[in-house]
């Protein structure tokens, strides 16, 4: 009996402990405190912080591989004693624990820190509510060398032995806790951290990993993706079609967005519609491009220009996605709205700049009053030049500055084209817009086959020298 009863206060003693574990901030790729987003500067007067490579291995941290974090100043260091960073705004990165004063491990907390000048360094620890458990800032922990390696120690008997130890998920790291009177001048203020150990009693562990979180975690390569994540989304780094139209700004076109003509001027890109897009404006080789991220709908705002553009017969739009499958454009007046329904009617290119024209005739609405555009879709997409324009002014001008001629028209099987210089290219078009041929010509006169193509009207799309002319044709 007496057997039984001691296993079972072994066993006991055991559970009620099972949960005291070391904590280790040690910066590593693919653990949440390597990951730097998981610190914040909410403390004034520090840089960025940065997770990078071991600089100098020396002293009590010897290893060429091992990770750190760093942080900056500049001199002269002007910010308040609680200057330094934290991960509050990153929240339960790395759990909840608690310090329970009975457990002598639990006493005591150590870190590596290198820096460029002598001086205290401070923690802290704060619940799940912002409200601080314990601060150290008065052990004088010092380094005692610069630009070396040292393990610094807090004995944390002394702390709040009546405070709430409790629901503890916030490390606070004070760069120089000593008075600024005191501080040393170097140019810069450097400081690197590793290793910061401390004992506690788990209560949650860590969120897991997840491709929502906003976190750069398990086997991501990037925030939220990479790894068993989507792939990380590179940057466009080409940007726009060449602006093929031009004439007179409000009588051959009407342009909303366009670095290339002349705009009205918007109010808004990216009006405030509880929608769920991201809308940046970003410059690709020189060139303002409009980005939709996580697009499910996103307005551009006139700002109460309104435009009549009945004089109008076509829309432009340019268009990089690698993703969208689903995408509508809407335009807005005062009469109401209508949608163009990109996907059903002209289907969705990938990988590569598309440039629409559409007929102005596919809304149906009263267009003296536009105001507003409305883009509907998914994924991550680009837009350039939106513009209205008139075919055509833009057709007659360019016909006969670049010399164009074509027969027979109407045409059966064949349409014979020609110009004063070399046509590089052609793209035949149908009433609604759709690209249904593209011809790679390189010459200054070529015989298309349309023997292909269904009877009805299409619009042949042509560049010469730069210049752009188009024409309208009847298939048999």
């Amino acid at each position: 009996m007496k057997k039984i009863t001691l296993l079972f206060a072994l066993l006991t003693t055991s559970i009620g402990f099972s949960q005291q574990q070391e904590y280790h901030l040690d910066f590593e790729d693919g653990t949440a405190s390597g990951n730097a987003a998981s610190w914040n500067n909410s403390f004034g007067g520090t840089s960025a912080v940065e997770i990078i490579t071991n600089p100098n291995p020396s002293g009590t941290n010897t290893s060429a591989t091992t990770k750190v974090l760093k942080t900056t100043l500049a001199s002269p260091l002007t910010a308040e004693n609680y200057a330094g960073f934290d991960n509050s705004q990153s929240g339960e990165v790395f759990g909840t624990w608690k310090i329970d004063m009975a457990v002598a491990n639990n006493l005591m907390l150590t870190m590596d820190v290198h820096k460029n000048y002598v001086g205290t360094v401070g923690i802290k620890m704060t619940t799940t509510t912002g409200g601080t458990t314990f601060e150290i800032s008065d052990q004088n922990v010092n380094n005692s060398v610069v630009n070396e390696w040292q393990t610094l120690t807090w004995d944390l008997s002394g702390i709040n032995p009546n405070g709430d130890l409790t629901n503890i998920s916030d490390m606070v790291v004070f760069v120089d806790f000593q008075d600024k009177a005191n501080r040393t001048s170097p140019a810069t203020y450097e400081l690197y951290i590793d290793n910061i150990k401390f004992n506690a009693e788990k209560l949650s562990d860590a969120p897991a990993a997840s491709c929502t979180d906003g976190i750069m975690n398990g086997d991501e390569t990037g925030v939220d993706c990479g790894g068993s994540c989507d792939p990380c989304a590179v940057e466009l780094s080409i940007a726009s079609p060449t602006v093929q139209h031009g004439g007179t700004a409000g009588t051959d076109y009407i342009s909303i967005y366009s670095d290339a003509l002349t705009s009205i001027t918007v109010g808004n890109l990216d009006p405030n519609w509880n929608q769920a897009t991201d809308a940046t404006e970003i410059v690709i080789n020189g060139n303002n491009t409009l980005k939709y991220d996580n697009l499910n709908y996103q307005g551009t705002d006139f700002n109460g220009d309104k435009q009549d553009v009945t004089g109008m017969t076509h829309f432009h739009l340019d268009y990089y996605t690698d993703n969208t499958t689903e995408l509508e454009f809407f335009l807005i007046s005062n009469a109401g709205e209508t949608a163009y329904n990109i996907q059903s009617n002209l289907g969705i290119t990938t990988g590569s700049w598309v440039s629409l024209e559409i007929p102005i005739s596919n809304w149906t609405l009263d267009l003296t009053t536009l105001r507003e555009f409305k883009v509907v879709g998914n994924g991550t997409i680009y837009f350039d030049n939106f513009y209205f324009y008139n075919q055509a002014t833009a057709s007659v001008e360019n016909n006969k500055l670049l010399g164009f001629s074509m027969y027979p028209n109407p045409a059966s099987n064949r349409l014979n084209i020609s110009a004063v210089d070399v046509i590089k290219n052609a793209d035949i078009f149908n009433v609604i817009g759709k690209k249904v041929k593209h011809i790679d010509i390189n010459n200054s006169r070529a015989s298309i086959d349309i023997s292909d193509l269904s009877t009805g009207i299409y619009l042949i799309k042509y560049s010469v020298n730069n210049k752009v002319g188009t024409a309208k044709f009847i298939k048999q």
